[in-house]
């Protein structure tokens, strides 16, 4: 998986940028081996999270079956006391990072470190190469140099720069990862059966960010929402990954009426309102507040006999600790009793306020397909991507030369699956009823629509922050994804007994539409005015000292 042709940066020459980034990399391998993921996960703006999960991962699965079980456990062991000395070491105000280290000493290690864990860190650069042993560490990088903000439902909503690298090392920073992401997923995608196919995808899908600044050197390929999540499904069904939905239920409340349901999930800025939103502000009869339903963990493995993911009822403790492609999803549902509540509807499983009656209902759908459905809904690239706009199932009738994909109507599929779908093969097959790719982009674009998906996307917001408060749907949504990442089972469920904790204690606390940020909280409240000028005063301890006096019980959301 050796990247091509991807230059040397130039803030490699800046000798404290270089120590720093020389460090990250030893931590971002202890943290790989220990299985701590989630402090590999950047956010760059190039709406490729999934990407990112689908290398770490199988990074982290090859370099285990290389060096073995037993050998695994001893590494393991000395990058647990290589996190601990760092972080002892930050503590004590000891984190000096210095000039570049003398030859043969690799830079990042505590001076009283064990030198097998250097030996190993030597071994793990070998055995992967240099691009993708940047890459690991980029990817610590960024997720330390940077604050994601979650709301009170543990939903991602905002992210900011902590300035840890500077305005301009960060943007550099930010773009070497993207092309190296991008290079890496070509690399695995050539790896799959029909590999020229894959690689054809992403490459005749592709789309370039420009950095707009003739200083800074930051142009960079990003690859099509769509067509990474097909490539990403194929990689983990050939490589045996797990998949984990980790799943947040939130109930709505008030100020709703049934044709008024709303195509926007957490809007960044007012640029980005749809028709239904404007017509929502002219018309909605009342405010709209949130509670927490429940939350739950599904995990899911490749089943080789049925080409797709299937659901594990009782997990093992090997599965638990086993690192998944975590798809951070949630969905909204009104109570019971409510017009809304649609107990009469064919699909209403997928919206009632049941929640054993939902997770039935969710299990049943086939999860790569509701991956694609989810894809599907989303625009194909960030929005800073040149040429934005892509008709992702012409391309795919281009490289397949199928001649024009079957209409819909000829092919059997709703909200819980697709006949005919595989991941062992990217062939199609009218004996086996095989759909196409394109096919598959069709009807999933078809279905979401149905579902009213188009559009229910949480984008984070990146660079400098809005004026503009963050808002909420108000509409139910059956199931949605708002970030991807590569985390255990163990974890997942642990951060959602925590979220489900904090909700408990909680009790009688307000949740309002308009959210706004404190440091790596976020907060809501039932007034847009009010949330904006809050989300606009500067003083984090203001901010947070006039939520509390209004929703004095919401203190228990705050904390993480």
């Amino acid at each position: 998986m050796q990247p091509k042709q991807v230059r040397t940066p130039s803030y490699w020459r800046d000798t404290a940028v270089a120590a720093r980034l020389e460090r990250d990399q030893c931590m971002a391998v202890a943290l790989l081996v220990t299985g701590d993921l989630g402090k590999l996960d950047p956010t760059t703006g190039d709406a490729g999270c999934q990407v990112r999960a689908v290398i770490i991962l199988t990074l982290y699965y090859r370099l285990r079956r290389t060096i073995g079980d037993d050998e695994w456990s001893h590494v393991a062991s000395l990058s647990k006391e290589y996190l601990l000395a760092v972080r002892a070491g930050v503590r004590d105000g000891n984190d000096e990072l210095g000039t570049h280290p003398t030859k043969g000493v690799l830079q990042g290690a505590p001076s009283h470190s064990n030198k097998q864990f250097n030996a190993f860190i030597i071994h793990v650069r070998k055995l992967v190469g240099e691009h993708l042993f940047e890459l690991l560490g980029l990817a610590y990088s960024l997720w330390s140099g940077g604050i994601v903000s979650t709301d009170e439902f543990w939903i991602d909503f905002r992210y900011r720069s902590i300035n840890l690298w500077g305005r301009h090392d960060f943007r550099l920073l930010r773009a070497r990862l993207a092309k190296l992401s991008y290079q890496a997923m070509i690399d695995l995608a050539a790896e799959l059966p029909a590999s020229g196919r894959w690689v054809e995808i992403l490459h005749y899908t592709k789309s370039i960010v420009k950095s707009g600044d003739a200083d800074i050197q930051e142009d960079f390929e990003v690859l099509c929402t769509q067509a990474t999540f097909s490539v990403a499904l194929a990689i983990l069904y050939q490589h045996n990954i797990p998949i984990l939905d980790g799943n947040i239920r939130i109930q709505l409340h008030g100020g709703y009426d049934r044709g008024q349901d709303q195509d926007l999930h957490l809007g960044c800025d007012p640029l980005h309102l749809t028709e239904d939103d404007i017509a929502y502000r002219r018309t909605a009869s009342g405010k709209t507040t949130y509670s927490f339903g429940t939350a739950r963990a599904l995990l899911y493995l490749p089943n080789k006999t049925t080409g797709t993911f299937e659901h594990v009822k009782n997990p093992s403790m090997q599965q638990m600790l086993a690192p998944c492609f975590f798809l951070k999803s949630w969905s909204t549902y009104h109570g019971r009793g409510s017009i809304a509540d649609d107990h009469n509807n064919e699909d209403n499983g997928l919206y009632s306020a049941d929640h054993d009656r939902y997770y039935e209902a969710l299990i049943k759908m086939d999860k790569a397909w509701a991956i694609e459905v989810m894809a599907s809904s989303h625009p194909p690239y960030t929005r800073r991507a040149k040429h934005a706009d892509l008709d992702v199932a012409f391309v795919y009738e281009q490289i397949f030369a199928h001649g024009p994909p079957r209409s819909h109507k000829e092919l059997r599929y709703d909200r819980y699956g697709l006949e005919g779908l595989s991941l062992s093969t990217l062939e199609a097959s009218q004996q086996h009823q095989r759909p196409t790719l394109a096919d598959r982009h069709l009807c999933a674009r078809r279905v979401a629509h149905d579902h009213g998906l188009i559009g229910e996307c949480q984008f984070v917001r990146m660079g400098e922050p809005s004026k503009e408060c963050t808002w909420r749907t108000t509409k139910r949504v059956d199931w949605q994804v708002v970030h991807v990442y590569a985390a255990t089972y163990e974890w997942v469920h642990d951060q959602l007994q925590q979220l489900a904790d904090r909700h408990a204690e909680a009790s009688g606390a307000v949740i309002g539409r308009y959210v706004f940020a404190l440091g790596a909280v976020g907060a809501s409240h039932e007034s847009k005015v009010t949330a904006t000028k809050l989300h606009n005063t500067k003083s984090e301890n203001s901010r947070r000292n006039k939520y509390l006096s209004e929703y004095p019980r919401n203190q228990p959301l705050l904390r993480r």
